[in-house]
């Protein structure tokens, strides 16, 4: 097969997997799982049941295939926010990247509509890279590194689905004052002075 057709072939695939699975968001957004069949798909990506199986066995692996591209995202863009001293405080924006411009994926991977296993993916994965960076920081042992990056993932994601209840032109403004509240707690978990500071303050008060 020629570089040129095995292009159009990738292409093709692309496509075709991105039909079925917008169809079945908009599907999960409308009715319970339970309802939705592969007919039901392929009539609205406009696809024959033959090639839906080309790419898929089951609607399951619909789903698996979208929670995976999303935690691919993500993932990325955590460690890369976790690598860079500069952009740590952009650790929020993890949370949101492009599927907050979706609105029905939005909903179905972290809201009702499906299940929270992403979300718990997410935050774990989050969670031990965090961990590890405020332990190599030599700041934090193990078991204080490990309650600092649960406090701060939750408190990020939890900002974040508050944020989405909120009309999309306040979105810049209140993220910006979440990224101000992370750069703070890391300057406490990796940062020697400001973290011995806290220390002698809260014994002087003592």
């Amino acid at each position: 097969m020629s570089k040129r057709v095995a292009s159009e072939t990738d292409r093709r695939t692309r496509y075709t997997r991105n039909a079925i699975k917008d169809a079945y968001v908009e599907l999960l957004t409308e009715l319970p799982s339970s309802k939705i069949t592969v007919t039901e798909v392929c009539r609205r990506a406009d696809i024959n049941r033959g090639t839906f199986y080309l790419h898929y066995e089951a609607l399951p692996d619909v789903m698996e295939d979208m929670e995976n591209e999303v935690f691919e995202e993500i993932a990325t863009f955590i460690r890369a926010s976790l690598a860079d001293e500069d952009n740590r405080q952009n650790l929020s924006d993890g949370f949101f990247l492009d599927y907050f411009q979706n609105k029905n994926l939005q909903k179905v991977l972290f809201g009702s509509y499906y299940t929270s296993r992403l979300n718990d993916k997410v935050v774990a994965y989050a969670e031990s890279l965090l961990a590890d960076l405020c332990v190599n920081a030599g700041q934090l042992n193990e078991i204080e590194a490990e309650l600092f990056a649960t406090f701060m993932i939750h408190a990020c994601l939890r900002a974040v689905q508050k944020i989405r209840e909120c009309p999309e032109n306040e979105f810049v403004e209140r993220s910006a004052f979440i990224n101000k509240l992370v750069k703070a707690l890391f300057a406490v978990a990796v940062d020697p002075y400001t973290i011995n500071a806290t220390y002698n303050m809260r014994h002087q008060n003592v």
